[in-house]
């Protein structure tokens, strides 16, 4: 059972510094949704485009070059904002353990050291 337990203030202060995390979360997880959609859209379009060269109504759908850039890109993109969300994640662990454990860094207690 805990015997020192925080107080409303100290509860409504930690969960304040953790809701804009939350939302830059929740922002994330649109954004890479918005870029799996895309990915899926681009991956279509690889498989339209798997048709013959002297298709001449076709041809206009445009090289599988163009295409395979832009999955790479994609993929870069899906993979730079899950390591953005991970990041988040880690920074709100960390700060809510942080406040478990009361640790604190402001100037006074690192000029006394």
């Amino acid at each position: 059972m805990l015997t020192d337990t925080p107080s409303v203030t100290q509860l409504s202060h930690v969960i304040s510094q953790s809701a804009a995390p939350a939302f830059l979360l929740g922002a994330l997880g649109a954004f890479i949704a918005i870029l799996i959609s895309r990915l899926n859209r681009i991956v279509d379009r690889t498989a339209i485009n798997g048709i013959p060269d002297d298709d001449t109504l076709r041809s206009r759908l445009g090289g599988s070059a163009t295409s395979d850039q832009r999955a790479a890109m994609m993929n870069r993109a899906i993979f730079w904002a899950v390591i953005a969300s991970i990041s988040v994640t880690l920074l709100v662990i960390v700060a809510l353990l942080r406040h478990s454990f009361r640790y604190s860094t402001n100037a006074a207690s690192l000029s006394s050291s």
